[in-house]
């Protein structure tokens, strides 16, 4: 997760159990909130969402290599929900 703040200005965390809820926002890699809630949740999992700190490159964010290398991710493990510049990416056709 210190790997993820430090790529990130703005890094939120959600946790979520059976019987209580856990969410962490982080801006510039401090804590800025911490909220943890026992909750009955009809669902389980865990939610990271975050702006990439284009900062941390000595070159410009290169938008496509980043988008390329999240449908890797989600090709190597089909059940994550990922998200890009507020659209959902959807596993390629084999033919891609």
């Amino acid at each position: 997760m210190s790997l993820l703040n430090r790529l990130c200005t703005e890094l939120a965390v959600s946790v979520c159990k059976k019987n209580a809820s856990l969410s962490i926002r982080f801006q510039d890699g401090r804590l800025v909130s911490h909220e943890m809630t026992e909750i009955t949740n009809e669902t389980t999992g865990n939610k990271v969402s975050g702006k990439v700190n284009a900062t941390v490159c000595h070159k410009p964010l290169d938008e496509k290599a980043l988008e390329q290398w999240l449908h890797v991710l989600l090709e190597a493990s089909p059940s994550l929900n990922l998200f890009f510049n507020g659209q959902q990416l959807r596993q390629r056709s084999s033919g891609a």
